[in-house]
């Protein structure tokens, strides 16, 4: 029984995350300057398939500003790491130019 409340918890939950993440697409939507463009007919159309289109993911592109710093072909292997991972390495090199 306790299991079933914890996955109706997590279902409720994803559930939330999922229509915030709709939410904050739509205000983004309605925020940009394309809408001025549309006729007045098709805006709500277009947001509706504009909000599903990215509400799964929001970075649909894949240029240097939008995509994991991670898979960037265009940045060099030292920059491709994390600013976590690169304190640590930083740290490492530290400690070992001690001894």
């Amino acid at each position: 029984m306790e299991d079933r409340q914890k996955e109706k918890e997590k279902a409720r939950l994803r559930r939330h995350s999922y229509d915030r993440v709709r939410e904050k697409t739509k205000r983004f939507f309605k925020w940009s300057r394309y809408w001025n463009y549309l006729p007045k007919e098709d805006i709500e159309e277009e947001l509706w398939f504009r909000v599903n289109l990215f509400a799964d993911n929001l970075s649909k592109c894949s240029c240097s500003m939008c995509c994991n710093t991670r898979r960037n072909k265009f940045e060099s292997p030292k920059y491709r790491l994390t600013f976590q991972e690169r304190r640590f390495f930083d740290s490492m090199e530290d400690q070992l130019k001690d001894l």
